[in-house]
């Protein structure tokens, strides 16, 4: 960034957030966000700023925004940072949180990048868990349960049951040390009492992370009026509102 003219209006903050949110990408599309970036501010006439950034990296990988309405703009700002607080309580701190509609998704939280992290513990894995499930528990407490139960949260449920699975079968983390293949597991005499399993950790991780979305219910519904007003938030602007700090918007800006 530093060897590109006009991209003084770019902060730091927003570097630091891009690097984290492209772990393991390659530097040439980080090079095509910037250049991209570049070109549309200067077709406006004007310097490159950190919101150009952000929005050129969501098009670049996931595609055009969709419009929505203000109603589902509001179901999902608060299905989204459910997730970010229930990652964050849980030690897997969220690097970016928006509630902007590309590609097959509606918004989304991402985690910070572990590439320094080689192996889980059991308890990350079910805190992993508790943040997949978070979104769909979030909308349970602050809607009314019909309006809860829809089809948005398909891909978490998914999610959830992959770390479930990997819990028994994959790493040997329950009482059987055996370690097995899922699908073959799923084949096999043993699928009922597997899915058994899966599901008795699903439910007990459900009603834990709905009882964590009760107890931080002011705390979600404040960040998630932010996420309405900005649309998007990096990972150091959700922890600042987390601890009560005060963070920089456009209104600001």
């Amino acid at each position: 960034m530093r060897t590109k003219k006009h991209m003084e209006g770019i902060s730091e903050a927003a570097a630091q957030s891009i690097a984290e949110r492209t772990t393991g990408q390659s530097l040439a599309i980080l090079e095509n966000v910037l250049d991209l970036a570049f070109r549309q501010a200067t077709d406006e006439g004007r310097p490159a700023t950190d919101d150009d950034l952000y929005t050129v990296l969501e098009t670049y990988l996931y595609g055009e925004k969709k419009e929505w309405t203000q109603e589902y703009y509001q179901s999902v700002a608060i299905h989204e940072t459910g997730h970010a607080y229930v990652s964050y309580l849980s030690g897997d701190k969220p690097t970016y949180i928006t509630l902007e509609s590309r590609g097959s998704f509606g918004g989304y939280m991402q985690y910070a990048n572990s590439e320094n992290t080689p192996s889980r513990t059991k308890g990350e894995l079910l805190g992993r868990i508790r943040t997949s499930l978070a979104g769909r528990a979030a909308e349970q407490v602050f809607f009314q349960e019909k309006e809860a139960i829809n089809t948005g949260a398909s891909s978490d449920l998914e999610h959830a049951t992959d770390y479930a699975f990997q819990i028994l079968c994959t790493y040997g983390m329950a009482d059987r040390l055996v370690v097995l293949n899922r699908q073959e597991v799923l084949s096999s005499p043993l699928a009922s009492d597997y899915i058994k399993k899966v599901n008795d950790i699903l439910t007990e991780e459900y009603k834990n992370t709905i009882a964590i979305i009760e107890e931080g219910k002011d705390k979600i519904r404040e960040i998630a009026d932010v996420l309405l007003k900005e649309n998007r938030l990096t990972g150091a602007q959700f922890e600042a509102l987390m601890e009560g700090k005060s963070t920089e918007t456009k209104e600001e800006k």
